[in-house]
């Protein structure tokens, strides 16, 4: 379409640990692992997302209440289809995606961000950013690896 920019973002995966006050805060602050830190000091001009198991894919400063939900097996075709409509009404056509330091699999949450992505047009690309070591700016790195399987 005329006129319409497509979008790249920078996406990681929410941790299991979360700030647990009740009030809303920014899902960058929600989620208190250090892959989150580390993917958002590294995002650079890139809008910063996270793909969270309740609430899909939103930008990391979108304000979210603490919640106790895990996204389970029977429910990632349903999961993919909404992380889908959220790439469409976004305009998200590239995913810079980036995981925490010495994992390779988040199970259901990768399936379904491939699914959505597959059904999107959109395509994955696999960054590694190193550990952030006190200040120093360390430029991302993308891998030779495939899109995330």
């Amino acid at each position: 379409m005329f006129g319409i920019k497509h979008t790249e973002i920078v996406c990681t995966v929410s941790g299991s640990c979360k700030d647990k006050h009740a009030h809303p805060m920014p899902a960058y602050r929600r989620y208190v692992e250090s892959h989150i830190v580390q993917v958002r000091a590294h995002a650079g001009r890139y809008p910063f997302y996270i793909l969270s198991g309740l609430y899909g894919l939103i930008p990391a400063d979108k304000m979210i209440r603490n919640y106790d939900y895990v996204l389970v097996e029977d429910k990632v075709g349903e999961f993919a289809e909404r992380v889908r409509l959220q790439m469409a009404r976004r305009r998200i056509r590239t995913i810079l995606y980036s995981h925490a330091p010495g994992t390779t699999d988040w199970g259901v949450y990768t399936r379904a961000l491939n699914m959505a992505a597959d059904l999107n047009g959109t395509q994955i690309i696999n960054m590694m950013f190193p550990t952030v070591r006190e200040g120093a700016a360390i430029l991302p790195q993308v891998t030779d690896a495939p899109a995330i399987a």
